[in-house]
C-alpha cells in the first residue's frame, strides 16, 4: 500500500479493486472493473492517431489462461436443458 500515483485514473482502478477485495476470485469482477475503467479512460481524451500509434510490444498476454473454467460437459448441459 505504499505506492502512490498522482493520476486519478490509476487511483480509481486501485479503489475499485480495493472495494472488490472479497470478489477477486470471479472473472466477472475483473470484467466489471475493466468496463468501468475503460469508460473513465475515454473521458481522459487522450489523443490517438491510428496511423502513428502502433503496438510496440511484439506479444500481448490476453490472460486467456489466467482464469480456470470448468470444462464444458455436454451431458450435464443436456440434462440441465441447455
Amino acid at each position: 500500500e505504499s505506492y502512490q500515483d498522482d493520476d486519478p485514473w490509476i487511483n480509481e482502478g486501485r479503489a475499485l479493486f480495493a472495494l472488490a477485495r472479497d470478489k477477486l476470485d470471479s472473472n466477472h469482477t475483473s470484467w466489471e472493473i475493466g468496463v468501468q475503467l475503460a469508460h473513465s479512460f475515454g473521458q481522459k481524451r487522450m489523443p490517438f492517431n491510428p496511423r502513428a500509434d502502433l503496438l510496440s510490444a511484439p506479444y500481448r498476454d490476453d490472460n486467456r489462461y489466467f482464469w480456470e473454467f470448468e470444462e464444458f460437459d455436454f451431458n450435464k448441459a443436456a440434462n440441465a436443458g441447455y
